[in-house]
């Protein structure tokens, strides 16, 4: 969620978000402490330098991605990356050993309100996507962007947005390992059982619906 490409998507689809607080980097498994964070809550109302330590301590970065903001950082991405491969540059990786990103990263954090000094701040996708092709084709920041061409190593430009996302069957293997690292302090045996009676509940769960169809229908 720290990334512009998923900034740029909110603030297109729904006009009423003003702030976006979310973590950087990779935030815990258990989420953010909703009971601490209501109770500090009005300290950023009122600009209380408590709550700014209360963002610092769950690694969370504040942004408020305008529309004319999101779309400037768009516009500049594309820009940007136009004039690497004008240069001959053909992937991002040597752009970055040559150039650098820091101008891209400076205009991108132009919506940031807070984030720690150890903070990156919000980020882009600079590395090459072979394996998110598909997904990042369908994120409206991609569309009509040299920045696509740039991270993708594909000089194709994408003209429209289709949205194609389909749900991702989980494995019992990604499950059981959800399981393992959502619950540190438990052995094999019990992330196991846990996994089987997952199993078995989802399995009862689908027979269930199909009966209750069933007896709908009929």
């Amino acid at each position: 969620m720290n990334y512009i490409e998923i900034l740029y998507e909110l603030e297109r689809r729904h006009d009423n978000i003003n702030y976006v607080l979310t973590y950087y980097g990779e935030g815990d498994f258990g989420g953010i402490d909703y009971i601490s964070f209501i109770e500090n809550f009005y300290k950023l109302i009122e600009k209380d330098k408590k709550f700014l330590y209360f963002l610092e301590r769950d690694n969370l970065i504040l942004s408020r991605p305008l529309k004319s903001k999101v779309k400037q950082i768009k516009e500049f991405c594309n820009s940007f990356a136009k004039e690497c491969i004008d240069k001959g540059y053909e992937d991002i990786e040597s752009v970055k050993k040559d150039i650098g990103l820091l101008s891209i990263y400076e205009k991108i954090n132009n919506i940031v309100c807070f984030k720690s000094e150890n903070s990156r701040g919000i980020q882009i996708i600079d590395f090459n996507i072979k394996q998110l092709d598909k997904i990042y084709k369908n994120l409206a920041f991609s569309i009509n962007n040299k920045w696509f061409s740039l991270i993708s190593k594909d000089n194709k430009i994408i003209d429209k947005q289709q949205i194609n996302f389909l749900p991702k069957m989980l494995t019992k293997s990604a499950i059981f390992g959800l399981i393992l690292s959502l619950n540190s302090g438990i052995d094999i045996k019990e992330a196991t059982n846990i996994l089987n009676n997952v199993v078995k509940r989802l399995k009862a769960g689908i027979f269930d619906l199909i009966l209750k169809t069933y007896l709908l229908l009929y």
